[in-house]
């Protein structure tokens, strides 16, 4: 090797820059060289800082190329440990070196690797049972099985549109299915999407160019149905549930009372509830500190607050505390936490916030998630009381389009025409 092709080397590598999806600028640490070979130009990643080595390693590179006549085979004889390239990495083994190689919540990438098996199986006819049966685990085996196999080139814009096509026209049948299947397919790609983000993509291979598989995801564009809100008078409902819930001599129903109030003078999502303690409330000050503790997580960095209790809510639950001197948790169940699970949500008042529900919906709250509708009528109320600004951190949202487009109804009444 002599000096001379090594200045040559030199003079064509590059620190790559590269523009991602969301404008911003992305450098890389090693040096990369463009390389064309049978017609075909694409970047080489050296995996070194050093020019010196990045140039010696470029040429080496370059002759594997010229004698095997295949860009991967001759990747392999330069990194032969390294990670496989765009066109070799399958379903599973992307979601497996993401989820080996990234420090983000597994959780959320577990959810997210769901939704991308959802897709493929769609996609290539492979046919799933549910893992719930017994009978069906040996069956979900098989399925998880095929669609780990399935590589990521084969993924394409023109089989994802054929998809949102023919699932629409399946479940659409009224107006209002056609809706909820749109949203349905809104989400399913908005997760893909968030587990090819850069970030990750990087982790895996250097190959991926900066919009692969977000330009192949034709987002869906739906119409953000504004809430409509179900409670018109909050004191009577209120009433409701302190003589309905409360006042019963049934623990379940006691504590779904609980949780009702929870999250509708509060605003707490049922994670945040199902994990609060004794600790996390100030009955001097009327404060409730949702925060990350040794038994949940929060779901985002906005998500930690400060609320405020009325007065009469701050009275009911340390007359509670009173009388369950020795409990940690604010709703009292015998079930523990499980922070350290992973892979699905634990909810421990699981039962409770299904009594919940069920309260919930026969008293005129007809959403797929009453409890969870709570925390829109919570957000209203703050937004007419004292401003979206107000609502947007006490819901805890990381933006305020969020808390504006489905998380506020219009209270206000707003009535022309009519004689004064």
């Amino acid at each position: 090797m002599s000096k001379s092709n090594r200045s040559h080397w030199r003079k064509h590598l590059k620190k790559r820059r590269q523009r991602l999806p969301n404008g911003k600028m992305w450098e890389s640490q090693d040096y990369h060289i463009r390389l064309q070979f049978n017609g075909k130009q694409r970047w080489f990643n050296t995996q070194t800082a050093d020019l010196e080595r990045a140039a010696s390693v470029a040429m080496r590179f370059y002759e594997h190329l010229l004698v095997l006549g295949n860009w991967e085979s001759a990747r392999q004889k330069i990194f032969p440990k390294s990670s496989p390239s765009k066109g070799e990495l399958t379903v599973g083994s992307y979601v497996e070196e993401v989820l080996r190689k990234s420090a983000k919540n597994e959780r959320t990438l577990q959810i997210y690797a769901s939704k991308l098996r959802t897709l493929v199986s769609a996609l290539f006819n492979i046919p799933h049972s549910p893992r719930t049966q017994t009978t069906c685990r040996k069956s979900h085996s098989q399925w998880l099985e095929a669609v780990n196999r399935v590589k990521l080139s084969a993924i394409t814009a023109e089989g994802i549109q054929v998809w949102k096509k023919n699932r629409i026209q399946l479940f659409g049948t009224t107006p209002l299915n056609e809706q909820k299947v749109r949203r349905t397919i809104h989400t399913i790609l908005q997760n893909v999407k968030a587990l090819f983000a850069p970030g990750l993509r990087r982790l895996v291979a250097d190959e991926f160019p900066p919009n692969f598989f977000a330009d192949n995801l034709l987002q869906e564009g739906i119409r953000i149905t504004p809430y409509v809100s179900k409670i018109h008078n909050l004191g009577e409902f209120k009433d409701r549930v302190l003589e309905g819930l409360w006042a019963s001599e049934a623990p379940v129903e006691r504590e779904a009372g609980k949780a009702i109030l929870l999250a509708l003078f509060l605003g707490m999502r049922r994670g945040e509830m199902d994990t609060l303690n004794w600790k996390q409330i100030d009955f001097s000050t009327r404060q409730v500190a949702v925060c990350t503790t040794e038994f949940m997580r929060v779901k985002t960095h906005g998500s930690e607050r400060t609320l405020v209790m009325p007065s009469w809510l701050c009275e009911f639950l340390q007359a509670d505390r009173e009388c369950h001197p020795r409990d940690t948790f604010v709703i009292h169940n015998s079930i523990l936490p499980n922070p350290g699970l992973k892979t699905s949500q634990h909810y421990r008042c699981f039962r409770i916030f299904c009594h919940a529900c069920k309260w919930l919906r026969d008293n005129g709250i007809d959403d797929p998630n009453p409890l969870h509708a709570l925390r829109k009528e919570y957000g209203s109320e703050m937004n007419r009381c004292y401003g979206i600004y107000a609502a947007q951190r006490s819901l805890g949202h990381a933006n305020i389009q969020m808390t504006c487009s489905t998380y506020v109804a219009q209270k206000q009444r707003y009535v022309i025409g009519e004689a004064e």
